[in-house]
């Protein structure tokens, strides 16, 4: 799975099911945001995902993550 990220950083998670929850570290931010979690769901056939990403510790999200295989 790829998805275009247009900001640089890495992408930590869990995978349980067709379901990835973990969090983004972004590397031109000063330090990690650990509270910011970020939710995917897979496809059933495992060729796309979409999702939510949150900025630190915004109790909304700040946007939607999308991704093809």
């Amino acid at each position: 799975m790829k998805a275009t990220v247009a900001v640089p950083g890495q992408f930590y998670g869990t995978v349980s099911g067709n379901t990835v929850t973990g969090r983004w570290n972004q590397l031109s931010s000063s330090g990690r945001c650990a509270d910011g979690p970020q939710n995917m769901t897979m496809s059933a056939d495992c060729s796309t995902f979409t999702g939510t990403y949150y900025y630190c510790l915004t109790t909304s999200a700040s946007g939607t993550v999308n991704g093809t295989r």
